[in-house]
């Protein structure tokens, strides 16, 4: 049996969209083993976001207080070690990313 798969999704829901609001938990597939660790706008989370989150922080602002960004530089980071052969710390291979 596989791991679970760990997911870490940042998001600044407070930007306008085109579509109705979102829940994260509606694009992990039947059955999958997921867990997820949520950082988006203040009141983005749906229940069912919440009940299967591991962890979950709602900002005033994600984007502007620099919390997204500091995640972005930890993914980066595991990218560099990768391309210099840096064997230790977390690696890309670990992670995930959409745009």
């Amino acid at each position: 049996m596989a791991p679970p798969l760990n997911l870490l999704i940042l998001d600044d829901a407070g930007t306008p969209t085109v579509t109705s609001k979102v829940t994260y938990t509606s694009f992990i597939t039947p059955g999958v083993d997921a867990n997820l660790f949520i950082i988006t706008s203040r009141g983005a989370l749906s229940a069912a976001d919440k009940a299967k989150a591991i962890a979950h922080v709602e900002l005033d602002c994600p984007t502007l207080d620099g919390s997204v960004e500091l995640e972005d530089l930890l993914l980066r980071a595991a990218h560099l070690r990768r391309l210099l052969g840096i064997a230790d710390g977390d690696a890309t291979g670990e992670h995930g990313t959409f745009a």
